[in-house]
């Protein structure tokens, strides 16, 4: 029934009721009923407690936004271009930890190509600065590279992470695996075609 896992075992200890306790409690199948496969879960479980890079929090909010139910904070959904992974979509999701804060802040400095920030230096040239008011404009050029890069793409709708893969079916998506910027094209295909083979098996045309 919907994305409940009927056996999860993960390293030799059989998870089935907790995954499936997770589910409930982020509300999964009354964002999507019936559209989100059972990988799918798995797979957000083992990226929230395992290797803790997702906060599913924000899936969910991702997943929410596609179905009318939601704003979303990050870029607009695509198709993947290219044959390998033609008929699949992907969406992004904000990441957790400084490695996303990062990224979200470099791109940010790349497209404006820091002119923000050449603003603020401009306004001082020529001025004679203490050692305390230079450490002072230290954290305010800091707060404009990071709050304000952040807000400005947050107001685009830009904010960039990794990935969940989705198709989309009689003005229905379907949610089928969570991906990577670095994944393999061929390794996300097999991913989403093992996603539908066990859940969507009405799906498999799209991909052939």
């Amino acid at each position: 029934m919907g994305c409940e896992l009927s056996k999860f075992v993960l390293n030799g200890e059989d998870l089935t009721a907790e995954a499936n306790d997770f589910a409930r409690h982020l509300g999964l199948e009354e964002v999507a009923p019936g559209r989100i496969a059972r990988y799918f879960l798995a797979e957000l479980y083992i990226h929230t407690f395992l290797t803790e890079t997702i906060d599913p929090r924000r899936v969910v909010k991702e997943i929410a936004s596609l179905e009318g139910k939601g704003l979303t904070q990050t870029k607009p959904a695509a198709a993947f271009k290219g044959p390998v992974l033609k008929g699949l979509w992907h969406k992004h999701h904000q990441q957790i930890g400084v490695p996303a804060l990062a990224m979200n802040v470099l791109n940010e400095g790349r497209q404006d190509k820091w002119k923000h920030i050449e603003k603020h230096l401009q306004s001082l040239e020529g001025l004679a600065i203490t050692d305390t008011q230079a450490w002072d404009l230290a954290g305010a050029l800091s707060e404009e590279v990071v709050r304000g890069g952040l807000n400005r793409r947050i107001e685009r709708q830009a904010l960039t992470g990794e990935w969940f893969i989705f198709t989309k079916y009689e003005e229905l998506n379907y949610y089928l695996c969570l991906g990577k910027h670095e994944d393999d094209d061929e390794e996300l295909r097999l991913r989403a075609i093992n996603s539908i083979n066990n859940h969507f098996p009405f799906l498999r045309h799209l991909l052939s």
